[in-house]
């Protein structure tokens, strides 16, 4: 055997870390899609069956929403043959037409279900999209989780309870299409949490630093189509997003002044002591390339829309139908079997309950790992009272922000932050980390 045949036999040492990268890649990432993948089908059974026969919702007045969500689907593609703005339509209150700017246009979904509606019709691109709300939103879950060193099973039950909540299943009943593509939001905060690395944190021993640079920029541009993807969906998710990014930033700057962090094995990338300038950087640019992008499309055009009319911001009376009363996250919907063996009060909102062993391994996390789960619990502790609507004093002295004063629903705050934080430390036990 010549020296260039040599050059070509892999080592023991190669074969063993490529069976090893398979191995992780089969775990963290085949096996969940997989179960994720199977349960949706399950839980949404027989979606699958009728998949372009029929659409899921409940009877009656309950549907209403699904028919315009079905028709949102159709007016992106529409919108975009013809060359105009997807923010105004002409096709319906004719010949003057209707504007979009406020209305729940889920324009992320419109776009992605392009190649789905063409290959297969508007009902199979809905009933698809519903499916897939179901995979990535547990998957999506699951991945943050691992990042936050939880261990696979506790990251794989985080992603069930996450998917699997009453909030998903509620606004699937109604046909609210932007709600239940909730994989967007856990998606943001994983290209959150990889945007504030520090450099130093993302360059690995002996590359280049130009290396580190061209990771900066990777992660930069991922993290700002993780936010247009949210802000696009549902304006209500581009609020907790942003409620989750201020948390962050200063949860960051907080712990760098405070000092270093708890000997606890983690995954976090905000390690104190390293500097916040080039995290902040990094978030000024994904900040300004959003805003190069929303700004034109959606902001400007929405500020003057309020200037010239009101329909768009709410009076009290409704902000106040749309608030959740503080104990809605215990109360079980109607269905729940629990109410046949008790009689417990009726919520107020019945989107917001958590589910008693979601909330349970969620407590025993926050207690057992109490210096990693402290943010989560301090961004649920604030959405729950902006969920509150202005039963608090403390949402009446907000109210003048412009985004909330045409937030009509305050409680979506606590039906996000019941799902998304306090899951994520579930019964999880600290790990090394093996990868940057």
């Amino acid at each position: 055997m010549n020296d260039a045949q040599q050059l070509c036999v892999p080592t023991d040492g190669t074969i063993e870390q490529a069976r090893t990268k398979i191995s992780w890649f089969v775990l963290d990432h085949g096996l969940p899609l997989l179960c994720y993948s199977a349960l949706a089908i399950l839980l949404t059974w027989p979606l699958a069956r009728y998949l372009g026969d029929a659409l899921p919702a409940a009877p009656g007045e309950g549907a209403q929403d699904l028919w315009q969500n079905a028709w949102n689907l159709w007016w992106a593609g529409e919108a975009l043959r013809r060359g105009q703005s997807f923010f105004f339509t002409d096709v319906l209150f004719y010949p003057q037409g209707a504007s979009l700017l406020f209305h729940p246009l889920n324009l992320t979904s419109g776009l992605l279900a392009l190649p789905l509606r063409a290959a297969a019709g508007t009902i199979a691109a809905y009933n698809l999209f519903v499916l897939l709300s179901f995979v990535l939103s547990g998957y999506a879950v699951f991945l943050l989780a691992r990042r936050h060193s939880c261990g696979r099973a506790a990251a794989w039950l985080g992603g069930l309870a996450y998917t699997g909540s009453t909030f998903h299943f509620f606004h699937l009943r109604l046909g609210h299409l932007e709600q239940i593509s909730m994989q967007w939001l856990p998606l943001y905060a994983l290209a959150l949490d990889a945007l504030l690395m520090t450099t130093s944190r993302a360059r690995r021993p002996g590359r280049p630093r130009f290396f580190a640079r061209r990771s900066s920029v990777v992660r930069v541009l991922l993290a700002t189509l993780a936010l247009l993807a949210v802000i696009f969906t549902s304006l209500y998710m581009a609020l907790y997003a942003a409620l989750l990014t201020g948390v962050w930033v200063a949860w960051m700057v907080v712990e760098t002044w405070v000092g270093p962090h708890p000997p606890v094995p983690t995954a976090l990338p905000m390690g104190a002591g390293q500097g916040v300038r080039a995290p902040l950087l990094n978030l000024g640019a994904m900040l300004l390339l959003t805003l190069m992008i929303v700004g034109p499309a959606l902001l400007i055009p929405m500020v003057h829309e309020v200037q010239q009319a009101t329909y768009m911001v709410p009076g009290t009376d409704a902000t106040v139908r749309g608030s959740a009363l503080p104990a809605d996250a215990l109360l079980p919907p109607a269905a729940h079997p629990l109410r046949t063996l008790l009689a417990l009060p009726e919520p107020y909102s019945a989107s917001a309950f958590v589910g008693y062993l979601a909330l349970a391994l969620a407590l025993y996390g926050a207690v057992a790992r109490a210096p990693l789960a402290a943010r989560w619990l301090a961004l649920t502790a604030i959405a729950w009272a902006l969920s509150l609507g202005p039963a608090l004093p403390f949402y009446r002295l907000i109210s003048a922000f412009p985004p909330l004063q045409v937030s009509r629903y305050p409680r979506v705050a606590t039906d996000r932050a019941a799902r998304q934080p306090v899951l994520l430390h579930p019964r999880a036990r600290p790990r090394p980390v093996q990868r940057a």
